[in-house]
């Protein structure tokens, strides 16, 4: 009889412990549905995030190159006033530089966060190029005391940034609407500029003179 109570007890430590087991594989297969559905949501949320980021992206880049048109646009009569290739301190206080959208900054700053890698560096250089012309305009009207040059090679450079940034934003939008898969060079050619500076439509007293600012520009020599 004692023999048989032994008996009874290992199986039932043997079937206790195959209950656990399968308790366990089944608590598992209750986490990892779990887990599952938690990353098709987070999945799921992620992917309507990317799309709005990139929806409201051409608007944004639309925006950007409206505000380089501007620039250039306001910067035609300061230029025009150079006398002796020097800008009249009347023509710097007169200038108001534009401003861009506040919206727009963090629409882009959204798109570099989900655009594809090569697509978000240009983006990001887009933003840079905007960034740095905007500090020139602001300081233009500053520069009032007549001990202050401001030359017309220095507001030929600005038109020259206002054409790179529109020509940069210009060769996004095909990408941006996605209307083509390939993702733009790094830089504009200097057929995209020269096609830039003419679609803003000015009669520059020297065109040649920008093209050449702005080509230096691109290949990083100041």
């Amino acid at each position: 009889m004692a023999c048989w109570i032994d008996v009874v007890k290992d199986w039932q430590t043997l079937i206790a412990g195959v209950l656990a087991i399968v308790a366990a594989f089944i608590g598992g297969g209750f986490v990892w549905l779990q887990t599952q559905t938690v990353d098709r949501r987070e999945q799921a949320r992620l992917e309507r995030q990317h799309k709005a980021a990139l929806a409201v992206l051409p608007l944004a880049i639309s925006a950007f190159v409206e505000y380089a048109q501007q620039c250039a646009v306001g910067l035609l009569p300061v230029l025009r006033s150079a006398v002796d290739e020097v800008v009249p301190v009347a023509a710097r206080v007169a200038f108001v530089p534009p401003v861009l959208d506040s919206a727009v900054i963090p629409q882009l700053r959204d798109a570099i966060e989900n655009a594809p890698e090569g697509f978000s560096d240009r983006i990001a250089a887009l933003i840079a190029g905007g960034q740095v012309l905007a500090s020139n305009l602001r300081s233009l009207p500053d520069k009032t005391s007549p001990s202050t040059l401001v030359l017309k090679a220095n507001i030929e450079e600005y038109i020259a940034r206002a054409g790179i940034i529109f020509a940069r934003g210009a060769a996004l939008f095909e990408y941006a609407r996605g209307k083509s898969g390939v993702v733009p060079p790094a830089n504009p050619s200097e057929d995209d500029v020269r096609a830039a500076i003419n679609v803003m439509s000015f009669e520059f007293v020297n065109e040649e003179r920008i093209y050449d600012i702005a080509f230096r520009l691109l290949s990083g020599v100041q």
